[in-house]
């Protein structure tokens, strides 16, 4: 098992940039911007380190040495004991990732992102486990992400049910009252047949870090 994984990268440029894929001239490598004069790209680093068999975490980092300041990062806690145990905690900071209102400046900290983030999939008794998640925008202060699920794996057959919901903006015609994308699966499977039901809920489960998305596999 890998015990720790550390990187850091950084751009020195030796002359101006003239040719990128950013055509509007507030992008700082446009030849346009006077950011383009600037000899160094921001600072990445990662740093992924396991604390032992059951417990993680990583940090991913973007420091721009021409501000001094931070411009993004992600934080990290995983807790799996086994494959049908999880747990996750993750912070999610990002400078001006968060711009919703015209006419106020990007460098206002209204404007940064700061989300956090659960999630879990845990049996509770034999044959049934639940999963969900939980998300929140605290610089806005609304529910960024919710989900929830329930599944019955036997030896034969399986059946789940997962809803969830996900923000999707801001409704102007409402004060600015978030606006959420709702979603529900029934799945039932018959292990070596198929699946059938109202679809498949992967996409809603991709968002929980280490989750086995497997359904109706034979054991």
């Amino acid at each position: 098992m890998e015990k720790v994984r550390l990187g850091l990268g950084n751009i020195i440029y030796f002359a101006k940039r003239r040719v990128t894929l950013c055509n509007d001239q507030n992008c700082n490598d446009n030849p346009s911007n006077p950011g383009n004069r600037y000899s160094m790209s921001p600072f990445s680093g990662v740093l992924n380190y396991h604390i032992n068999r059951s417990w993680s975490f990583n940090i991913n980092s973007i420091w721009d040495p021409i501000s001094k300041q931070l411009a993004n990062s992600t934080l990290a806690f995983q807790y799996r004991p086994d494959e049908a145990r999880l747990f996750n905690f993750g912070y999610t900071y990002a400078r001006d990732g968060d711009v919703v209102e015209s006419g106020v400046s990007t460098t206002d900290s209204i404007n940064n992102l700061k989300v956090t983030d659960v999630s879990a999939a845990w049996p509770i008794f034999h044959d049934v486990s639940v999963v969900g998640r939980w998300s929140q925008n605290w610089n806005r202060e609304h529910l960024q992400n919710l989900l929830y699920g329930l599944q019955y794996d036997t030896c034969c057959w399986a059946v789940r049910l997962v809803g969830g919901k996900a923000f999707t903006g801001f409704d102007p015609n409402d004060n600015n009252k978030p606006t959420y994308n709702n979603e529900v699966y029934i799945q039932f499977s018959l292990k070596g047949l198929g699946d059938i039901g109202s679809g498949n809920p992967s996409g809603l489960l991709s968002g929980i870090p280490g989750y086995n998305r497997q359904f109706g596999q034979e054991i």
